[in-house]
C-alpha cells in the first residue's frame, strides 16, 4: 500500500495552511511505515515512489535488486541513502556501492571456492585485487572508476612490469567487476571499456638443454642444504632431495604445486608399470592424471620413499616464493664448477666466462616443465602425444610457449638443412668427406643444375641405366608453366594430390635416433636418395 501526497504546514507569519513544494511518498516496509520527501515534479515523484516500493519488496523477499534499480539507487542523494539504511531497506553502510571492498573481495573469493577454482587461482586473485584497491585508492565501490583503473595499469607499465603481469591484474579486475554488477553492488561495470595496456618488456622463460640439465643435477646432488623459517616454521631441504625433485619435474612436467601435494602413496614403483597418480583436486585442469615414470628414476625414488608412510609428503620443498631463487643458485653453482674445469687453460676459461651456458637469466622453477616439453620435441614426439603428456588442450600453447630450443640447436639445424641444397660432391666437402683438391666440381656449380640425373639417362625413369660412356653430368630441367598466353585457362587446383607425384626423403631429426625421422618433400624428377647417403646418418 503506497500513496503520493503533498504535506501541509501552517505559515507562522500569516497563520495560513500551505502545501509543501515537494511531493512525498508513503509506503510500508513490513510493519514499518516509511515516508520520504521526493521531488517537486509529481511525475518524477510517482516514479521514485514506485521504485522505492519495489526495492522494499525485494528486500523483504531477500532478493537482489535488478540492474536498472541498482543504477537508479546509485544516483540518489545521501539523504535518501541514510533514510533507507536506517529503515533497513538497504545495507547499514549507506548503500551497497559504499560497502567495504575488502568484504566484497572476501565474498567473491568464497564464491570462487564454491565453484571449484584452485587454491592457487584464488590466492592470486585475492592478492591482485587487494593490491589494486590499495594502490588505486578504491576503498569503496563508489570510488571505482574507469579513470582510476587505467591510471593504475599505466603506473604498472611505467614501473616496467611485464605484459603478462599487467594482463593478470586486468583479468582479475574485470572478473570482480562483473561479479559486483551481477550481484547488484555496482550499477554498471566500470572496466567494461578498459583498453589493453601492454606493459614493459616480457622476460622470456627458457628451457635447459641436455648438458645444462645433466650438470645442474650433478652439482645440486653434492650441494649443501638450504633452510629457513617461514611463519615461525623451520624448513630444510638437502641437495640430494632438490636434485631428485628437479629430475622428477624434468621427467614428468609436474608443476611446483603438484610436486608439493605428492604423498608417498601416490607412487607406483613397480618396474613393469612405474607411475605417479594425482587426483583431480590436485591438478591445474581439475582432471586426474597418471604420469609414467622413467626407469632411471626408480632406484632413487625407492631409496627416498622407503621410510615414508603412505600419507606422508613425498618431498620437502622450500616455500613457493623461494623455489626460483634456489634453482638459480644451484645453476650458478653448476656454472662455477664448469668454468673452474678450465682453470689451466686461460683461453678456454675466458670463452666459458663469456658463454651463456648455465646462466640463470630466464630460469625459474617452471622452466623445468618447459624443459620437459622441449625434450619431447627434441626426441621427435608427435604434437598430439606431446599435448597429452603436457596436459594441454591447445597445440599452439605446446608449440609456441613451451618448445624453447637454444641457439646451439638452431645453428645445428640450419647447418643440416644447408647441406641438403649442396651438390653431392660439395656436400661431401662440407662434411669433410672430400679434401680441398678432391674431384672436379665445376659442372656441379653450373647455374641451375640442381638435378643429379646423369647424361644419357631416361628422364621419365631416373633409375634406368645410362646409355652413354661419357661421365655423368647433371642435367637442367625446366618446369612447364601452369598457364601461358597459349593456354590462358588456368588449370584447376587439385585438392587431393596423388602421392605418386611426390618423393619423400627422410631428414634425420636432430638429437634423435636414426629411426626417428621427419620428411622433406622433393619434386618427382629427383632421384630417390638412399638413407645411408644423407649427411649425418649411417647405414641401417
Amino acid at each position: 500500500m503506497s500513496r503520493l501526497y503533498r504535506a501541509t504546514y501552517r505559515d507562522r507569519q500569516t497563520g495560513k495552511v500551505r502545501h509543501a513544494a515537494k511531493w512525498s511518498g508513503e509506503w510500508r516496509f513490513g510493519v514499518v511505515v516509511c515516508r520520504l520527501a521526493l521531488f517537486t515534479d509529481k511525475g518524477a515523484s510517482s516514479e521514485a515512489l514506485r521504485r522505492l516500493v519495489r526495492l522494499s519488496e525485494l528486500r523483504t523477499a531477500g532478493e537482489y535488486p535488478a540492474p536498472d534499480l541498482t543504477r537508479w539507487l546509485a544516483g540518489v542523494s545521501d539523504r535518501w541513502l541514510d533514510y533507507l539504511a536506517d529503515k533497513g531497506i538497504i545495507d547499514d553502510d549507506r548503500a551497497k556501492r559504499d560497502r567495504s571492498v575488502s568484504t566484497l573481495i572476501a565474498e567473491y573469493t568464497d564464491e570462487l571456492t564454491r565453484n571449484g577454482r584452485s587454491d592457487v587461482h584464488i590466492n592470486q586473485t585475492r592478492r591482485l585485487l587487494t593490491t589494486f584497491t590499495t594502490e588505486a585508492g578504491v576503498d569503496a565501490l563508489g570510488r571505482w572508476t574507469l579513470e582510476r583503473s587505467e591510471h593504475f595499469l599505466a603506473a604498472l607499465a611505467d614501473k616496467g612490469r611485464a605484459p603478462n603481469t599487467v594482463r593478470s591484474y586486468q583479468r582479475a579486475m574485470s572478473g570482480f567487476a562483473r561479479w559486483c554488477a551481477r550481484r547488484g553492488y555496482l550499477a554498471s561495470n566500470p572496466v567494461a571499456n578498459l583498453s589493453t595496456i601492454s606493459g614493459g618488456v616480457q622476460s622470456e622463460r627458457r628451457s635447459l638443454d641436455l648438458d645444462e640439465s645433466r650438470r645442474l643435477l650433478q652439482a645440486t646432488a653434492k650441494a649443501e642444504d638450504v633452510f629457513g623459517t617461514v611463519s615461525k616454521r623451520e624448513w630444510r631441504v638437502s641437495g640430494a632431495e632438490r636434485a631428485l625433485v628437479y629430475r622428477l619435474a624434468i621427467s614428468t612436467g609436474l608443476r611446483a604445486g603438484e610436486l608439493r601435494s605428492l604423498v608417498a602413496g601416490d607412487f607406483n614403483l613397480d618396474p613393469h608399470n612405474p607411475a605417479v597418480t594425482l587426483d583431480a583436486t590436485r591438478t591445474k585442469n581439475r582432471k586426474a592424471h597418471t604420469f609414467t615414470l622413467p626407469a632411471s628414476l626408480l632406484g632413487d625414488l625407492r631409496e627416498h620413499l622407503k621410510r615414508k608412510a603412505p600419507d606422508a609428503p613425498a618431498f620437502r620443498l622450500a616455500p613457493a616464493k623461494m623455489l626460483a631463487g634456489i634453482l638459480r643458485d644451484d645453476l650458478k653453482l653448476a656454472r662455477d664448477e664448469w668454468v673452474d674445469e678450465a682453470k689451466n687453460d686461460a683461453k678456454e676459461r675466458s670463452r666459458r666466462e663469456r658463454s651463456t651456458f648455465l646462466q640463470p637469466e630466464g630460469v625459474d622453477f617452471h622452466s623445468l616443465r618447459v624443459t620437459f616439453i622441449t625434450n619431447l620435441a627434441r626426441a621427435g614426439v608427435s604434437m598430439a602425444h606431446a599435448m597429452r603428456l603436457a596436459r594441454h588442450t591447445d597445440p599452439r600453447l605446446t608449440a609456441r610457449t613451451y618448445s624453447r630450443f637454444g641457439a646451439s640447436e638452431d645453428a645445428t639445424a640450419i647447418a643440416a638443412m644447408d647441406r641438403l641444397h649442396l651438390p653431392p660432391d660439395q656436400t661431401m666437402r662440407a662434411t669433410g668427406t672430400l679434401g680441398a683438391s678432391g674431384g672436379d666440381d665445376s659442372a656441379g656449380r653450373s647455374a641451375g643444375r640442381d638435378s643429379t640425373i646423369p647424361a644419357g639417362a631416361d628422364r621419365t625413369n631416373p633409375d634406368a641405366p645410362t646409355t652413354s660412356d661419357d661421365p655423368p653430368k647433371p642435367l637442367r630441367f625446366r618446369a612447364k608453366p601452369a598457364f601461358s598466353s597459349r593456354n590462358p585457362q588456368r588449370p584447376r587446383r587439385d585438392s587431393n594430390p596423388r602421392m605418386t607425384d611426390l618423393q619423400s626423403v627422410p631428414l634425420v631429426h636432430l638429437g634423435t635416433r636414426p629411426s626417428e625421422s621427419c620428411f622433406l618433400t622433393l619434386p618427382a624428377y629427383s632421384r630417390p636418395v638412399p638413407r645411408s647417403t644423407l649427411p649425418g646418418t649411417s647405414p641401417p
